[in-house]
């Protein structure tokens, strides 16, 4: 049998590294249903845990936090569900990168004092969060 999987092209800047994006992309076996926001769990856990990305979610498309450019489109990540076989475009919702895809959202829920910590004390931005942890992957 052999296993599908699911392609994703994510764009990357970091902007106190990077003076422009680039894209990387990764194979993402389905294995399981995948949402957007399972698969940036798959690709931080498995591929590269410099990843960033908003993970402090309701998981029910309610708080809209996790919201990312699906190919062109603004969708949450925990409500748009990815079929095996797939090919994507992942890109910031907004100008104002944070980090690859996590950024500061205009009119969106207040920001949690975990971000505020991470904009104001680079130690804790360079500090890989283990899985079980919740907040902003950067």
């Amino acid at each position: 049998m052999i296993e599908e999987s699911v392609t994703v092209h994510v764009e990357r800047f970091n902007p106190e590294l990077d003076t422009a994006s680039h894209w990387q992309t990764f194979e993402v076996p389905y294995t399981q249903r995948h949402s957007v926001l399972t698969l940036l769990h798959y690709i931080y856990e498995q591929f590269d845990p410099t990843l960033g990305y908003r993970n402090y979610t309701c998981g029910r498309g309610i708080c809209d936090s996790c919201r990312v450019n699906l190919d062109g489109k603004v969708r949450k990540g925990c409500a748009t569900p990815i079929a095996a076989g797939s090919e994507i475009r992942l890109r910031p919702c907004s100008k104002a990168v944070i980090k690859d895809l996590a950024t500061v959202l205009p009119g969106g829920p207040a920001e949690p004092a975990v971000l505020q910590q991470w904009m104001a004390d680079a130690s804790i931005r360079n500090r890989v969060p283990t899985s079980s942890e919740s907040g902003d992957r950067a």
